[in-house]
Parts: structure tokens; sequence; C-alpha cells
């Protein structure tokens, strides 16, 4: 598993803690539930922010890999 897998599999997994944090707070309101929504929709971001960055680290590496193919096999 590659770094980048990894740390994606990493983040899923406490974004998915997280959330279970923030429906426990939710069913009992008080004023840590904001604080708790706040944080959920800041992993939410970060988590997307990573998935993008991912998403482009990937584009530039078959990319990359293809111009060696191609010189390889000129």
């Amino acid at each position: 598993m590659s770094r980048m897998e990894n740390a994606t599999r990493r983040l899923e997994q406490a974004l998915d803690r997280l959330e279970g944090a923030v429906a426990n707070v939710s069913a009992r309101p008080s004023e840590d539930s904001e604080v708790w929504r706040e944080a959920l929709q800041r992993a939410q971001a970060d988590y997307a922010l990573l998935e993008q960055r991912g998403d482009e680290v990937t584009a530039r590496l078959d990319g990359a890999i293809a111009r060696l193919r191609a010189l390889l096999e000129d």
C-alpha cells in the first residue's frame, strides 16, 4: 500500500469516527454540539482537499510514467 493510500485510509477512518461522535452528540444537544459540527465540517473539507490533491498526484504520476514508457520504446 502506498503512503498516499495509507494516509487516505487513515483519514477516512478518522472522519468516520468523527461523524459517529457528531451523531452521538447530536442525539443529545448541548453547547458542545456546534463545536463538533464545526470540527466535522473542517475534517470533511480537509478530506476533500486531500482527495483532490491525491487525484492531481495520480494524474501527474500517470503522465510521467507514460512519458518514461515512450522514451524507453524509442
